[in-house]
């Protein structure tokens, strides 16, 4: 990727990140004034700001979480098929480093 296009996509992914950051701030502080009674309760903009949080936070976790669990699942399902199948024998998988 030339210099130009990977500054212009780094800064595009910047302010992504900044919109984002910003639109989760501003349903956080809108519900807590909503909370504390600051702000007369509209029930679209409360269902939108909590379902806007809910879909973020839920998108932070499996995109944390998902890499883990899938990496976790599939040494498990190795480390089942070495134990059924006991004619084979069992090597070490070069793709294992030790930890």
């Amino acid at each position: 990727m030339s210099e130009p296009s990977q500054s212009r996509t780094r800064w595009l992914r910047d302010v992504g990140v900044n919109v984002i950051a910003n639109l989760v701030a501003a349903a956080i502080i809108y519900l807590l004034a909503v909370a504390f009674g600051y702000v007369k309760a509209h029930p679209v903009p409360v269902i939108v700001s909590t379902a806007f949080l809910i879909t973020f936070l839920a998108g932070i976790t499996v995109g944390y979480t998902a890499p883990v669990g899938i990496e976790y699942l599939w040494k498990a399902r190795r480390s089942k098929t070495a134990r059924t199948s006991p004619e084979t024998p069992s090597q070490p998988d070069p793709q294992d480093k030790p930890e």
